[in-house]
């Protein structure tokens, strides 16, 4: 996959320093956006086959939306932001010799992420339009709830056993410059690529708890709880391609109307 994004930003590159030289002899065409144009992005996978669009990821990893709103011909202010919620049930029924297994989890979790910028757009060409931003980031992991339950039945009873499990979440915060270039390869419809240098601090975990309540068929039922703390925090400078190829829109509801 990266020699693959290597090789796409390459190309589109050359093709950017190839309309550079060509579209001075050209008829002046406007195939960028225009002042208060809207736009929205989304990642590029397998350029050369199977080709398709996909959101952009958040730093935690979950899908985002990426969207510019322009001020005038060289502003524009820019926001990537979701918001993912996980609500996992699994059920599973099955026979242990003459008895039954009925075992249940449920995950719960939801993550937010915001990355609010400005952007300056540089001159460029036609269709080639380079830009420097700033923008800052701003993440959530949710705390984890789980909860496990176990139950065998068969004709003297029902034991049960049931485990939750509550671990902290976290957070993830940054600030960063970035460069990148949008390539019009149709009216309002661009290829691009676009790097980010700057710092991310991030702290997940904490104190975590496990309760456990054991009810077995005969004899009391037993409850345990375990507490711990587990703590992971991960800050410094780094350089990374924030959405790899993108493919962004750009539009205008009132022009059109």
């Amino acid at each position: 996959m990266k020699k693959k994004i290597s090789i796409a930003l390459l190309l589109l590159s050359l093709i950017g320093l190839a309309a550079f030289a060509q579209e001075k002899n050209q008829e002046e065409i406007n195939y960028k956006y225009q002042p208060k144009d809207w736009g929205v992005s989304f990642n590029v996978s397998g350029l050369i086959d199977n080709i398709s669009l996909q959101s952009m990821e958040d730093i935690n990893g979950n899908p985002a939306i990426r969207v510019r709103k322009f001020i005038d011909d060289r502003w524009a202010i820019s926001a990537g932001f979701g918001l993912n919620s996980f609500n996992i049930e699994n059920s599973r029924v099955d026979s242990v010799g003459a008895a039954e297994n009925q075992f249940d989890s449920t995950y719960k979790r939801t993550d937010f992420f915001f990355a609010p910028g400005i952007e300056y757009h540089f001159k460029g060409t036609n269709r080639l339009d380079p830009y420097a931003g700033l923008g800052v980031t701003i993440g959530t992991v949710g705390s984890e709830d789980i909860e496990v339950n176990d139950q065998m039945i068969d004709t003297t009873g029902t034991a049960s056993f049931q485990r939750t499990y509550n671990n902290p979440g976290g957070f993830t915060f940054g600030a960063n410059l970035t460069i990148g270039f949008n390539y019009f390869i149709a009216k309002r419809l661009s290829l691009g690529a676009e790097y980010q240098w700057g710092f991310i601090a991030s702290r997940t975990g904490g104190d975590y708890e496990v309760v456990t309540i054991n009810d077995p068929i005969s004899g009391a039922t037993t409850t345990s709880r375990t507490t711990g703390s587990d703590r992971v925090t991960n800050n410094g400078f780094r350089m990374r391609s924030t959405m790899g190829v993108t493919l962004s829109y750009f539009f205008n509801l009132e022009r059109e109307k």
